[in-house]
């Protein structure tokens, strides 16, 4: 048998291995997971994975002689490279190093609704990653933490906060359990939750959208039999 040949390798404490079968497709070219919907859920992975500490001066990072690097190459250069540090830990599987050092650039507070949630965020980047390298029981226990930091998430709510993100926690939630773990049933209670919680999300209705018309095209595929 020829061995998978992995993915290229994209941007990424002891957990325990999970079932490898929710992730039987592997991402590619038309997998529901680059549609326009799950485009822009990945928006909200997305946009936590960018905060980052600050760094030096930009000056402070040019060599003589040289034009001055522009602060926001640098922080994003030391983004990228504690990501790609931290995911090296991930595919060694040594979980509690590695979840150590992907979070420890987290820019929000820690004890914080917003640290929970950039976590998540960072922790989702690392499991789509580890599922496009086919490592999918390394997926699995990295979406499970991601999960249970978002159970924790609206314990650290406060009333400044306000509902939205509340409903981030969900749609987040909504996205793991529909794109990485196959429950769609589960990822539409957490839609409808993220709806309650602002009725106003885009993100919310467009998933919950996407998922019934799934649920009626495999109910009227199965009244065909």
């Amino acid at each position: 048998m020829k061995p998978i040949n992995p993915a290229p390798r994209a941007a990424a404490g002891n957990i325990p291995p999970h079932s490898a079968a929710p992730f039987a497709r592997p991402p590619g070219k038309n997998h529901p997971s680059l549609t326009p919907a799950r485009r822009l859920l990945l928006c909200l992975a997305s946009a936590l994975l960018a905060a980052g500490q600050p760094v030096r001066s930009a000056a402070a990072e040019a060599k003589p002689g040289t034009a001055p690097v522009h602060r926001s190459e640098v922080e994003a250069a030391e983004r990228k490279q504690t990501f790609e540090d931290a995911l090296a830990l991930f595919q060694s599987k040594d979980y509690v190093r590695a979840e150590k050092e992907l979070l420890r650039s987290n820019h929000q507070k820690p004890g914080t609704l917003g640290w929970h949630l950039e976590s998540a965020g960072k922790l989702t980047q690392v499991a789509l990653v580890l599922r496009q390298q086919y490592d999918y029981p390394g997926a699995i226990a990295v979406t499970r933490r991601a999960q249970a930091l978002l159970a924790e998430a609206e314990s650290f709510a406060t009333p400044a906060d306000g509902p939205r993100p509340r409903a981030e926690v969900h749609e987040m939630k909504g996205y793991l359990d529909d794109e990485l773990l196959r429950d769609p049933d589960a990822a539409r209670a957490a839609y409808e939750r993220a709806r309650k919680l602002d009725p106003d999300s885009v993100r919310a209705r467009q998933a919950l959208d996407r998922l019934n018309d799934a649920q009626a095209k495999d109910a009227r595929l199965r009244s065909t039999r």
